[in-house]
């Protein structure tokens, strides 16, 4: 359910509350099956779009509380448990057309996180691969004039802050930085592109399940896509 209201300068604040529902399958360790998986989550924001320019601005705090979210059981390896977590976050967005060639985006996210509700050590803890800090900056350019009208060039860097390794927070998996680029050509209703997440194949830590279960972050990744729409 969501509310907004919009006013002549471009500004439209709303609230939004909604609930979720996930039924699971499996059980623990003692075989009692999973409950469902159930949230709640209010959130408060504003969108500003000022008239007569090609900017777009956007903040939101939204308060998010799961219950029943599986975990890995620290007394039987390969075996889940179930805790309640609560998220508060904090969102930033930016949309800039700074000339006719060159676009910006910008996005930050602060999460505030914690296990509620437990009747395990994890109580107070922080969920495990839940980062407090997400920031993402991207800048594309596209020549629209002489022989290289249509050509497109982009570049940005993603940003993800250190993140508790296990469900007792004993240790962390490391922060990292990424470098993705894109080059693009239009002609006609044509447009190739060429995609480029990871770009120096930086080697890196994507999320931990325990000290001995890490996930590898996905090296360099290349993906050329041909597309053809109306005129």
């Amino acid at each position: 359910r969501r509310q907004s209201f919009e006013f002549d300068i471009g500004l439209v604040p709303y609230v939004s509350y909604s609930e979720s529902f996930t039924p699971l399958s499996g059980t623990t360790f003692d075989g009692t099956p999973f409950k469902p998986e159930t949230g709640t989550q209010y959130e408060v924001g504003v969108k500003f779009h000022p008239r007569g320019t090609k900017m777009r601005f956007g903040a939101a705090v939204y308060d998010l509380r799961r219950q029943n979210v599986t975990t890995a059981d620290p007394d039987h390896p390969g075996r889940s448990i179930q805790t309640g977590e609560v998220t508060r976050a904090f969102e930033l967005e930016a949309v800039a057309n700074l000339t006719n060639n060159l676009n910006l985006t910008a996005a930050y996210t602060y999460n505030d996180t914690g296990v509620t509700r437990s009747n395990n050590a994890d109580l107070g803890k922080r969920p495990a691969r839940t980062p407090q800090h997400v920031a993402s900056l991207w800048a594309d350019y596209t020549i629209r004039e002489g022989a290289l009208n249509g050509l497109g060039l982009g570049t940005g860097v993603r940003y993800v802050s250190a993140s508790a390794g296990d469900y007792l927070n004993t240790f962390e998996t490391p922060a990292y930085t990424l470098v993705d680029a894109m080059i693009r050509y239009e002609i006609d209703s044509w447009r190739f592109s060429v995609n480029a997440s990871n770009l120096f194949d930086k080697y890196y830590v994507a999320a931990c399940f325990a000290l001995t279960q890490r996930n590898i972050g996905r090296g360099r990744t290349v993906l050329g896509t041909v597309t053809i729409g109306g005129s």
